[in-house]
């Protein structure tokens, strides 16, 4: 069955696509990289770019060059929970929810019965975690027999999407080296990548066999979409940024759970000094530089927010602070900044003076 783009994008989601949705899905061959803010609808641009490719368009040939597979990747296990239910929900709404069949790979919850008929359309969703072992040969959570097929199954006939690259650190550049080496080995099939962030660079994803694209394979918001009255007024929304005093720092991990539960549109900034910084300037004074019990083992932040389904990542200078909060700013959730003090320029000041010492004391 034929039909445009626009009209498959409103059948799925309700809505008319905005500008870019619509260059997307209609353009002439697939971006690499897609800049768009959280919140823009960058899911159901690329996802029903592929179905409208793979399924609707009118030129049998771009049906049959467009990979049968989509896998959607992702840092975070929530994310995955969300994008899964927004593609079963638009699958539903166009009626081929059996044709188009979703497959969840993420920690506790892994769907095996994907590899079960290679010739279906599918739509696998997972974390990088899952999907990009499984390209490395090392499927996790799966048995050693099962690691070359799905090797074999992962790496043709399948278009890549790497939804927020920022949050990937090494898993950018390795999703970036294998599309590299898929291109110079050959596939079965067409299998490309398309990576996607509000804020992602050309050089985050070059490799050593993928060079860093160009600007013809970056598509980006443009003017239509500054103007357009829906996504222009979320575009120019303006974001409060104000202190929140989260009460003891015992009750942290209760309250950014709370902030996941309800979405909570709130930047954490934990200021790691790595002890009771204070405690340890006043001792150091004041002891002579002796200090005692002012030195903790604390936990590795970022990898708690994000087990706790929170972006996070870890600032050790002011440049990198800024734009750290950028992104925290523009997420439309709860977003953790873990910042190294001890990386930081040291400040003088902190904590009272020492006492002075009388004769009394002193003998």
């Amino acid at each position: 069955m034929s039909v445009g783009f626009s009209e498959l994008f409103r059948r799925a989601t309700g809505f008319e696509p905005y500008p870019y949705q619509a260059a997307l899905g209609e353009a002439p061959a697939l971006p690499l990289l897609v800049r768009a803010p959280t919140g823009s609808g960058k899911t159901a641009a690329a996802f029903l770019a592929w179905l409208y490719r793979r399924r609707f368009h009118n030129d049998p040939e771009v049906r049959a060059t467009t990979p049968r597979r989509l896998l959607y990747c992702l840092p975070l296990r929530t994310l995955v929970e969300q994008t899964a239910d927004m593609v079963a929900r638009w699958l539903q709404a166009l009626g081929i929810a059996d044709a188009v069949r979703i497959y969840v790979l993420r920690g506790g919850e892994v769907d095996r019965d994907w590899a079960n008929d290679p010739t279906a359309d599918a739509v696998l969703v997972g974390t990088m975690d899952m999907l990009l072992s499984r390209a490395l040969n090392r499927g996790f959570a799966a048995a050693r027999f099962r690691w070359p097929i799905d090797f074999g199954l992962i790496n043709n006939d399948s278009l890549w999407i790497l939804d927020e690259v920022q949050l990937m650190s090494n898993g950018a550049v390795t999703s970036a080296q294998l599309q590299g080496l898929r291109e110079a080995f050959g596939t079965y099939g067409a299998s490309s990548s398309i990576w996607m962030s509000a804020t992602v660079a050309p050089t985050w994803i070059e490799g050593p066999d993928f060079p860093a694209p160009t600007a013809d394979r970056i598509l980006e918001l443009g003017a239509d979409d500054w103007s357009h009255p829906d996504l222009g007024r979320r575009l120019r929304a303006r974001k409060a940024v104000r202190r929140l005093d989260l009460g003891s720092s015992r009750n942290w991990a209760r309250e950014l759970a709370t902030a996941v539960q309800y979405r909570v549109p709130v930047v954490v900034c934990v200021f790691n000094d790595h002890g009771y910084g204070v405690l340890r300037t006043i001792e150091a004074r004041t002891f002579e530089g002796r200090q005692f019990g002012v030195d903790l083992a604390t936990p590795d932040f970022v990898q708690v927010a994000r087990g706790m389904g929170v972006p996070a990542e870890a600032v050790d200078s002011p440049a990198a602070f800024r734009a750290a909060l950028e992104r925290g700013l523009a997420s439309d959730g709860p977003y953790l900044l873990d910042i190294d003090m001890s990386k930081l320029t040291p400040m003088g000041g902190l904590g009272s003076p020492p006492p002075k010492r009388t004769p009394d004391i002193a003998d």
